[in-house]
This record gives structure tokens, sequence and C-alpha cells, in this order.
């Protein structure tokens, strides 16, 4: 018939193609084993509609033939009607036993494709016509589905299966919530039914077991239906029961499942038509494999995007559980065409509605709506590490590199198969020269990073010199291209974007940092953002084998307490393999003062903390020149209390000297409000990027904070080392009172004892110590070095823990060089040494102890000065005499005091039991010396104006024949005195037994002459008894001379020659010494000149006379007259006159200049002479070379001459007193 042509007639009919599950292209699917073969059964649903008006037909093939009519309007060939009259007729559903899918072949393992061509055959006019022909095929294929085991009961009678079967059919298909009218053919039966026994009892079942195969509408339906149908709020049970069923219903099992066996399906690479067609874990791709030229197999991973890559434009989820969903672009093959074609766009355009009221523009003036604020503002908040400590600048993680080289080193022997064996596995050692070349890489280019971003390009964010190279040889070209993008730069690299103008040239660079890697965590960033960064430097490969170490610092403050904190993780990379790491937490306050009023008592105790130790030094540095002048500086300097004294003193100036530095860099402090180290926290790529300028800043701020704390750290070591010496002192101070100085004097006794203590222990303990490194230091860190070895045996000795060391090093050494180690030095340094060492301080304390077991308390002496304050207060003079006028007075008879002590030395044969008190320079003072002293102060009669003024106390200096008798009144005088009240009480007050105080010495002294006696007289004895034999001889060899040689008056005068020597004391006149002048004495102080007196005595003197003159002040050529002349009664036995010249010093003792020894047995009698003598003096030879003194001595024979004969006229002088 002919074909009318027209735009309805081109389109006509609509062929339509709907499977029961909608969308997804996957019919339903029931499969009969018959003969071993696979019977298809494909369920879907057709629908071929016309919009042709009028008597029409629609004729349609299922073979690819030509769907016609004829002029009857009949089907011609193999085509077939679908619908006859009416409008849009539909068939369906269909099956394969229908005519309409006869087609499908039987035993079809794989999926099917059915092709409709169809017309509309319509008459006009009595004439029938045909459109165009329509053509449109579709795929089919079995469907996934559920196999669902359900139990139903079995009653004792009245049971029908078929019943209870298609009960538990429809309570199936209403729970899983499939509509009645599917049910019949989506809910099909596994099968036969079995019975199960769900009771004890032993007959027949009580359950009946269906199995159903639940056909799903949609592949993504399966898991669904699976996790619904094992859920224990499955209503299948219910409905069961609500259709008539007894209770007890339930679901045994549900699994999804295939339609057909894996291994009938296509393997990988095997072509296919649908996903059906490939074996579990593959999928049909469009991308062919290989020689095969269309769809074939691959795994599940390769399916990402449905609609480039699966047949049907969709990844199955149930053969390829989550694949897809990847955007279209994802794949670089088809990443250039979508640029090129501007397919694929990262943003699009769009409006959001907005709920807004319209409001006045600022500039215009007119109401507008003001678009919402989707995303709002980023505003940085505080960042705290912990709460109230506020995050200042960011976190910064230092990285050091070492450069790599061999580890082979030609100028040591080493074994060669261990140097082959390195270098064919390319091992290198890490040196010690810093690698400061840029290292790493960027992860947002990298595609095994999950930074990755397709959409970035390496040439927008980096120059040709921040990527890395690739080189490439084809022949003789060697090729040269820029490859990923750096990572990380050292501190000092100018990082510069392509395109980006900048003026600098150099970056600024902290000092010391230029070969270090700094990263920063921007105080700015987000906790994603954060996350990013950290990503950023692990997939970049911050850390890798040139590493040698890390540190990650950050600085808080805390505004509640005002403190800035700086915290320092370091983590080193050994050779060892291990890498240590440790901490450092400090605190700074920049506000040291709180208030004004603080201020003000801080400023205060400051000045009197100064002025105190400027004094202290002062008093210090006057004690220094004493010894100078004294010529005793070297003694000074070996009391260790004067290095403590100055040690104290060191300390304290380095604190205020600290502390004022310290304030200073407070006053210099600065910081700012914010710290943008990171250029953009938000970039995709060059995350670590910063701003050279806040970056400087940043890091002088650390420092800044890092100075303060060492300036803190330094000022409160040496204010705690002050403390700790001061305490020192004052013990050194409180050693005056015997109880209280226990410790100083217990130290003072042992110290010999410990110095060759300690030079023993020291011996063993380094010997330990070195032991330990050659035994456990290659395993154990407490004895990896000598330092850290010394101080394990320290705590061995302090703490004995053995779980801090034991395991260690018991692994580390042989089991019997631990253990002899161990107890040897346990039982050596431990049970032997240290009890020596307390054994010794216990020895020196009983001895201290019991010298002072009689001194009195400190309680004691606190209620005598008590006593003393309140006798001097309310005490008249008359009846007290106090500390302070005791102490005055002398001081004034200090000089007298002295002169009177005999400088002749005499060994005492007993002393004594009696009061006395003891004065420095062994000088003592009796009961009558008190009273004179008692006399002075005034608290007994009246002060003596000559003898005070002369300063003489007792009988010794020189008085003429005058003032004799008022001595002797005087002296009388003293000695009723010396009863009273007042003397009693100063003697109570101050004096001491002399003889029980030096009983303890004596005996030990005598214990010693004892021996040393009884040693020299057994030697004498058998000494004198050889020369008596030895005198027996020789005197008769004498007297056998003598008698035949010499005459008898001879012999008799000899024998009575000894009859004289008892008068070798006899007088034999007088001798008178005058001391006319010295000349160039030398000066014995650095600072003062010289103060010269004589001290003068004769060695035979009877009656011990010593004379003393005044100090003549600064001269250095004195002169004395008439005051330096003497008279003494003249022995046999007198042979020197002794001349002594002192230098007078106001502070310290008196010093000696020189001496003039005259033997005065050699000058004639009756006859004056006058010479200059030199002084002699050996400790100051040198300086005595030019003194001389001139003295006149004139010996008086028992009868003088008259005055006419004596030279000069001189009368004669008064006898000595």
């Amino acid at each position: 018939v002919a074909r009318r042509q027209g735009m309805q007639q081109q389109s006509d009919p609509d062929i339509v193609f709907t499977t029961v599950g909608g969308d997804q292209q996957s019919g339903y699917g029931y499969y009969e084993e018959d003969n071993g073969q696979s019977l298809g059964a494909f369920w879907g649903r057709l629908s071929i509609t016309s919009s042709t008006p009028g008597v029409r037909k629609i004729i349609f093939t299922d073979d690819n033939s030509e769907a016609a009519c004829d002029s009857s309007g009949n089907p011609t060939g193999s085509g077939m009607v679908w619908s006859e009259g009416g409008n849009n007729s539909t068939l369906g559903p269909f099956k394969t036993t229908d005519q309409v899918m006869s087609g499908a072949p039987p035993g079809q393992h794989k999926s099917f494709t059915l092709a409709i061509n169809a017309i509309t055959c319509y008459r006009e006019g009595g004439v029938w016509y045909m459109t165009n022909e329509q053509h449109k095929q579709q795929s089919f294929q079995p469907a996934p589905f559920v196999a669902v085991g359900v139990h139903v009961p079995v009653p004792n009678s009245g049971w029908d299966e078929e019943v209870a079967f298609d009960r538990a059919k429809q309570a199936l298909g209403d729970a899983l919530g499939i509509a009645s009218s599917e049910q019949s053919f989506q809910v099909q039966q596994q099968g036969q039914t079995t019975f199960v026994n769900k009771t004890r009892r032993a007959a027949t079942g009580t359950h009946a077991a269906f199995v159903f195969s639940v056909f799903a509408p949609a592949n993504t339906q399966v898991r669904p239906w699976v996790e619904a149908a094992t859920s224990s709020t499955f209503p299948f049970a219910s409905l069961y029961q609500s259709l008539g069923g007894p209770s007890g219903a339930s679901v045994a099992s549900a699994a999804s499942q295939l339609p057909l066996e894996n291994a009938l399906k296509a393997s990988a690479g095997t072509s296919c038509s649908s996903h059906f067609d490939c074996q579990s874990g593959l999928f049909c791709s469009m991308n062919e494999r290989g020689a095969v030229d269309a769809p074939t197999c691959d795994v599940c991973g390769s399916c990402m995007d449905g609609n480039s890559d699966a047949v049907d434009g969709r990844c199955p989820q149930d053969l390829c559980a989550g694949s897809g969903g990847y955007p279209g672009c994802i794949d670089a093959t088809f990443l250039a065409k979508k640029f090129e074609t501007n397919q694929c766009e990262s943003s699009f355009t769009f409006t959001v509605w907005r709920f807004t009221e319209k409001t006045a523009n600022n500039e215009t003036g007119k109401l507008e709506y003001v678009a919402p604020q989707v995303v709002p503002a980023y505003v940085p908040t505080a960042r705290t590490v912990t709460p109230f400590n506020r995050l200042v600048g960011g976190i910064a993680v230092t990285q050091t590199r070492h450069t790599q080289d061999t580890c082979i080193e030609d100028n040591i022997p080493r074994n060669t198969y261990i140097d082959n064996y390195s270098s064919a596995a390319g091992v290198t050692c890490p040196t010690n020269t810093n690698d400061n070349s840029s290292f790493g890489y960027d992860p947002a280019f990298m595609p095994s990073s999950g930074l990755y971003n397709g959409k970035l390009s390496a040439s927008d964010w980096y120059t040709l010199s921040d990527r890395h190279t690739t080189t490439t040889v084809s022949g003789n070209t060697t090729t040269s291209s820029p490859s990923f993008p750096k990572g990380f730069f050292p501190h000092s690299y100018l990082q510069t974007s392509p395109g980006e103008s900048t003026h600098a040239t150099e970056k600024p660079v902290h000092s010391g940092d230029g070969d270090l890697f700094k990263l920063y965590l921007d105080e700015r960033l987000t906790g994603t953002q954060a996350k990013k960064a950290i990503q950023f430097a692990k997939d970049g490969k911050f850390i890798d084998g040139s590493t040698s170490s890390i540190q990650v610092d950050f600085i808080t403050y805390n505004a509640d307490l005002d403190i800035f904190a700086q915290a320092r993780f370091y983590f080193d990379w050994t050779t060892s393999g291990k890498i240590p790491w440790g901490y450092d937490l400090q605190t700074v306050s920049i506000h040291m003062y709180q208030a004004r009023s603080q201020l003000f008592l801080w400023r205060l105790c400051q000045a009197i903390v100064v002025v105190c130790l400027v004094v202290n030094c002062v008093m210090e540095f006057a004690d220094i020149m004493v010894e100078i002048r004294k010529f005793q500086l070297f003694a000074y300097f070996r009391n260790p209390y004067n290095w403590v004294d100055w040690s104290h003193f060191v300390c304290m100036w380095a604190t205020v000297v600290t502390w004022t530095i310290y304030e200073e860099e407070i006053g210099r402090f600065t910081m700012l409000t914010t710290y943008p180290i990171v250029s953009d926290v938000g970039a995709a790529a060059r995350v670590f990027r910063t701003e050279p300028d806040i970056e400087l800043e940043f890091l002088n701020f650390q420092d800044a904070i890092r100075s303060l704390i060492s300036g803190m750290d330094t000022y409160s070591t040496f204010s705690g080392i002050s403390v700790v010496i001061f305490v020192f002192r004052m013990l050194k101070g409180l050693n005056f009172q015997e109880r209280m100085g226990l410790v100083t004097r217990t130290i003072e006794a042992a110290i010999s004892d410990l110095m060759h203590f300690f030079a023993l222990f020291g011996i063993v303990f380094m010997g330990y110590a070195c032991v330990g490194v050659l035994l456990f230091g290659h395993q154990f860190n407490g004895m990896a070095d000598f330092h850290s070895s010394c101080l394990t045996l320290v705590v061995f000795l302090i703490s004995f823990d053995a779980t801090q060391f034991y395991a260690s090093m018991s692994h580390a050494a042989n089991a019997w060089a631990f253990h002899l180690f161990l107890w040897s030095y346990l039982i050596v340094a431990f049970f032997i040494l240290l009890n020596i060492f307390l054994a010794i301080l216990v020895d020196a304390y009983a001895a201290v102890k019991q010298d002072t077991q009689d001194a009195a308390g400190l309680p004691d002496e606190l209620k005598m000065v008590a006593l003393h304050g309140i006798k001097r207060r309310f005490v008249k003079d008359a009846k007290f005499v106090s500390d302070q006028r005791l102490l005055s007075v002398l001081e004034n008879l200090r000089d007298t005091l002295k002169g009177t002590q005999k400088l002749k030395n005499e060994v005492k044969s007993a002393l004594s039991h009696r009061q006395a008190v003891l004065l420095p320079g062994g000088i003592e003072l009796d009961n009558i010396g008190m009273a004179r002293i008692a006399k002075e102060a005034g608290a007994i009669g009246k002060r003596s104006s000559g003898n005070t003024a002369s300063g003489k106390v007792m009988q010794s200096d020189s008085v003429t024949n005058d003032e004799k008798d008022k001595v002797d009144g005087e002296q009388r005088e003293v000695i009723e005195l010396s009863q009273q009240d007042v003397v009693l009480d100063l003697m109570t007050r101050f004096g001491q037994d002399v003889g029980q105080r030096s009983e303890q010495h004596n005996e030990e002294v005598l214990d010693i002459v004892q021996v040393e006696n009884l040693r020299n007289q057994l030697c004498m004895f058998n000494a004198q008894g050889r020369m008596l034999k030895e005198q027996e001889r020789v005197l008769s060899l004498m007297e056998m001379l003598a008698h035949g040689s010499v005459s008898e008056d001879v012999l008799e005068q000899f024998e009575h020659l000894g009859d004289g020597d008892q008068d070798m004391y006899a007088c034999i006149g007088q001798i008178q010494v005058q001391i006319l002048q010295g000349d160039r004495f030398p000066k014995m102080d650095m600072f003062r000149d010289c103060d010269p007196y004589l001290i003068t005595y004769l060695d035979s003197s009877q009656k011990d006379e010593v004379h003393r003159t005044a100090p003549q002040r600064k001269e250095r050529n004195p002169k004395w007259g008439g005051e330096a002349k003497y008279v003494w009664e003249l022995q046999k036995v007198t042979k020197w006159l002794t001349i002594t010249v002192m230098d007078k010093d106001q502070v310290t003792k008196d010093d000696i200049i020189g001496c003039v020894n005259i033997d005065v047995s050699d000058l004639p009698f009756d006859k004056e002479i006058t010479k200059w003598y030199q002084l002699e003096n050996p400790a100051i030879t040198s300086k005595l070379r030019e003194s001389k003194l001139k003295v006149s001595i004139h010996k008086v024979s028992p009868d003088p001459p008259t005055d006419s004969q004596r030279p000069n006229g001189t009368p004669q002088p008064s006898s000595p007193t």
C-alpha cells in the first residue's frame, strides 16, 4: 500500500519498552531445570501506541523483518497484529510462551535483545494506508532475586499445604511491598516443601519450610529486601496470621542470589552484551580490551562513571556494589576531549531564593533585595591549646637535614665484603653537613595522594626552578623536562608564583635558620585546613632518609595568669635507628608588678638588698687589706669560709645584674596583634607558602620570648644558688656558739678523712662507670656514655629500682658479667664505702659533741644576754660593768696589755686550778687584773689619771723612784678591791678554770713526753755505761800523767775550779743603755707609713724587766733621747742585750721591723760606747739593708769612778725598778 508522508505519520506508532522494575533495564527471570537445560523466563512490558485517528491496525514484527500490511489491512510476511481498533491500545505483560516473545531462544544463558518493527495501518476513504516503519530494540536479562526461606506452623489436623503455600507467598509479597497483581510471577517457589521439627516431639515435623525466589524490580532493591527480611520487625508472621494461618510463622533465612551459575558466565576480557553475561565481580564495560572489538567484561573497580563505562549506562549495584558515582571527568582519557568542547564544567551559576525584605541601598537609596549570606564570612577565632592558653601565631615545625655520603672511609681498614654489600645496596650514611636543597612533592599534583586535584596546573603555581626535573635520553640527545613540583623549601628560599611581580630578590632570613626547613600551622586554620596541611606534609614526604631532627615549637598566652608559655618538642634521628624525643616547657611573665604599690615595695626591697650587699663587700675588702698589710693574703685565700663569702657576693651581684638586664628586655618587648604567617590558608596547592616579613616578625617574637625565659632562668638560678650559699654563711656565722656550730665543726674535724675517702671513692666509682659503658652502653641508654653511666650508678646508691634497669642490662651482657658487675658494685660502693663515709662523719660528730657537751646552750646564752641588758639598764655602774664598757676599756688598754706581756716564753712546771679571763694572744687576767680594769671602768673608786695616761696596768715599764711608793699603794688597793662584788661578777661571767681547760692538753703532752723521755733514758743509759768505762780509763791515764809532770798546787787549784759556779749570778756592776735614734726604717704596711716603738730587755735580769717606748707616728727616722734610757744590774752570766723595733698597727697584730742583739760581755768596763747597729730580720732581709739603730752602752764596775772621772760628766743613773 502506499505510504503517505507527513508529520503525523513520521513518528507513528510509538514503541515503548517498560520493565517491571521501572527505569532499571532488567526484567524478571525464572529458571526451571528441564533435561539439563535452562528455560528462559523473561518478564517485561511492551507498549505500542498510535495517535492516528479512525480505523487503524498496529502491525509489528520481532525478527527484524519488515512490518507492512496489504490492501485489506492485514499483516504481510511475519508481521503480527498488535492492536486493532481503538486508541492507545497496550498489551502485556508478556513472557517467552507468548507469541510476542517467541524469539527468545530456549536454553539461553545470557541476555537477549528483542527488536520490534511496527507500523500503523489505517483506512481513509475506503483505502488502507500505512505509516513509516518504526524500529526499536531492547535487551532483556534475568533479574537478581532474594532467596527467602520461611517456616509456617503445621497444625495437628486439617493441614492443607497448597493453602499454606498461597498464604505464605501473599504474606511475603505484602511484607516486601509487592503489589498483588505482580506477586503471581514476581514471587516464585524454589524446590519442594520440606518439614522441620522445632519442638522436642519426635514425631512428624512441626513446621513447613518454603523457599521463595523474590525477583527484584530493580537491582538496587536486593540489599534492602535482605535487610528487611532479616529484621526483627519484619511483619511476615503477623500478615500470615491475618490471612487465616496459625501463629508461629517466621523467616528462617534471606540471601541475595544470581539467577545463573557463575561458571556459565563470561570471564574478564570476554565479550558481553549486558552485565548479566559477566561473572561475579565483573561488569560489562564499554571500554574494549585487546583484540575484542566489542564490549567486554571488566573488573568492578573500573566502573567509575556509568554513562561512559557501563554498557547500559549504569554501574550494576547487584554485581558491583558501591561502584560508579564518580564525576564524568575523573578519567584523564576523556579529560582532554571534555576540556576542548567545554563540556567538563567545574562551576555553575544558579540563584538562591531569597525570603528577605527589601532594604534601602546606602548609595542609591533604592529599596532592594539583599542577598542572604549563604556561607558566612570566616572570622578567625582564638585557638587554645588547653583552656585559657591561647595559641600565639601558630605552630612551627622545623626540620634539620644532613647530606648523605658513602659509609666507606678510605683511611680506615675495613672488610671489603661488607663494603661491597653496602655499595651494591646503595647504602649511604648521614654527614655532619646541613642539606639545604629543596625536596619532597606537592601532593595536590600527585595522583597517588588524597589531596590530588586534577583541575590544577603546576605551571600556574610553581616556577621551573621549583619543580623536579625529568631527564630523557634518546640516542645522543638528552632532554630535560619539568616534572612534579617540589613540596618543601629552606627558610632562606624566596618562594614566588609564575607571573608574580615582586621587588624583593632575597628573602629576609632569621639568623641561624637559613638552612633549616620550616612549616607553619597558622592560627587562622580551621580544623579541616589543619588536617589538610598535615596530610600535605605526610604525602609530600616531609620526613625522609635525610631527616636529622625535628622541632615543634609553639607559644601560648594565658591572660588570666598573665604569662607566656613556650613549648618545644624535639625528635632526633639517631644512626642506631631510634628516635628519642623530649620536650621543654617554660613560662615567663611580662608584667612583673601587678600594682603600683607592689612596684614601690619591690624597688624598696631591691635597694635594701643592694645596700646590704655593698656594705658586705666593703667589709670583706677591708679584711683583705688587713691581710695584705700583714703579708698574709695567701693565708686569707686558704680559708674555705672566705671562698664561701666571695661565692655568695658573686652570685648576689650576678642576680642583681641579670634582674636589671631582664627588666631592660621587658621594656623593649613588642608583639603584633596577629601573625598571618601563611600566605593563603585555603590554598589548593603550596599550602605552606609564607609571608616573609610576617614570618621574620614571628621568629623574632619567638626569640624575644626565649630570651626573656632565659633571663628569668638565669636570674632564678643565681637567686637559688645565693640562698643556698647564704645558708652556708649562716652556718659559718653560727659557729661562734658551740652547740649551734656542730655542723661546721664536724665537717672541719672530718675534712682530712673525707678528702682521702672521696679520692678512693672516685677511683672505684669511675672504674665501674667505665666498665658499665663497655658492657651495657651498646643497648642500655642509662650507660650509653660516661656521663649517663655515672648518673645511673648514683641512682643505684640512692634508689635501687630494679624495674628501671634490670631487664635492659641483663640482656645487654652475659648473665655472669651482669651479676658480677651489679653485686660487686653494691657490696663495694654501698655496703663498704658508703658506710665508711657515714662512719667518718659519726666519729667526727662524736668528738665534737664530747668537746661541747659542757658548753652552754643557745637558750642559756639568750637568757644571759637578756639579763645583761636588764642589768645594764637598771643596775648602777658601781655594782655592774657592762660588756660594752668592758670592751671599750680593753681597747684602750690593748697596747699596755700587750706591752707588759713577756716576750720570753717559759715552760711552766704546773698550772694551778684557778679562775682567769683568757684574752687573745695568751693573755690571762686574774682577780687582780680584773680589779684594775673595774677601777679603770669607774666601777670601783675614781679613775687614776697618771697611770691610765701612760698605759700602765701592771708593773712592767720603767718608773722613777718618786713614783714607786705611789704604785705600791695602788697595787695594795687593787688587791683589796679584787674581792668586791663587781669583780666577782666579772669573773663569774667571763672567767674560766685554767687548770681544767688545759688538763686534757697537759695529759696528752705529758704522755708524749713520758714516752719520749723513756726512750731517751734507755739510750742515755746505754751510752753512759760505755762512757763511764772510757772516763775511768782516761782519768787513770790523766792522773798518771799529772803526777808525773804537774805540780801539786796546780792540781789542787784545778780541783777547786768548780767551786765558783755558785757565784755566777753575783752582781759585778751596772750597765747603762740609751737608744738614741733610728735610721731608714722600712714600711711594713702597703698603705701606712712606719709607726716604730722599742722593746728592750737584758737576758739575765732576774726581775724580767722589759722596757717599752711609745710609738712615734709616721716616722721612719725616729729619735728617742731620754725616753729610751735604762739601767740594769750586771751579773756574771749576763751576755745579750736585745733591742726589738716594732711597727704599731691599729687593727692587726703589730709587726716586727727588726732586732739588734749586742753581746755585752765583750764590752769594756767604765767606758761608754756609742755605735750604729744593723737591724736584722730574716723575713725581710732585703728591706733592712740600710736600716740602723744608734745605741750608747756604758758598763760600770762595782767601784765606779767619781763624777769628775766620768766621761762627759754624766750623773750616776738610778737603779732600775
